[in-house]
């Protein structure tokens, strides 16, 4: 008897860990930007296809900036599709205040979720975090960084996050975190596939 109750126990056991691992299961299809919304894709764009997203930016309690962020895709396809952020500009945050991003070697990872829809999280390529630095009107070297900044990717490129909380993790005269919101459009325009 005993060594039916190890048999069935053993039996359930690797029954679980099948389905948490997906044993026997396909490995997700390889995410893709491509020109049109359909699945396969038949217009890949390639790998090192630049692309320029701008929009409207804001960091409690500064709204209205603008900003622009440049990224390149490392390859046609990938599990998440890797992209490097080439640059991150902000213009028109008020008078009083500057904001840039703070060590800008960030990567961007792009996942299909369907529809020609994506998920992006932007993460640090070499360093520890993603994050944005205000300066002004009495704030000093005000970091707000975390190990990533989620977005979401609407097909034909609109690219958003919205409340964004990001802790201070360095300055002086700072509040001690805020939130981020940003919405933009993406040039040339692409649809997230598998």
């Amino acid at each position: 008897m005993r060594g039916i109750k190890v048999a069935s126990t053993a039996a359930v056991a690797a029954a679980v860990i099948a389905m948490a691992f997906g044993a026997g299961s396909a490995a997700a299809a390889p995410t893709k930007l491509c020109e049109v919304n359909t699945s396969p894709c038949p217009a890949v764009y390639p790998g090192g296809t630049h692309f320029t997203v701008t929009g409207e930016f804001s960091i409690s309690p500064l709204t209205g900036c603008e900003y622009t962020y440049k990224f390149e895709n490392g390859a046609s396809s990938g599990t998440p599709l890797l992209a490097k952020v080439t640059s991150f500009t902000f213009a028109h945050c008020g008078t009083l205040y500057t904001v840039s991003a703070v060590s800008l070697n960030w990567l961007f990872e792009i996942t299909a979720i369907g529809s020609g829809n994506g998920t992006g999280e932007m993460v640090p390529g070499g360093g520890t975090t993603v994050g944005f630095e205000v300066n002004g009107n009495g704030e000093v070297g005000c970091k707000y960084t975390a190990s990533h900044f989620p977005q979401s990717i609407a097909g034909g490129s609109l690219i958003s996050a919205s409340m964004v909380g990001l802790p201070k993790t360095a300055g002086t005269g700072c509040v001690n975190a805020v939130t981020v919101s940003m919405a933009g459009v993406s040039t040339p325009k692409f649809f997230v596939t598998n």
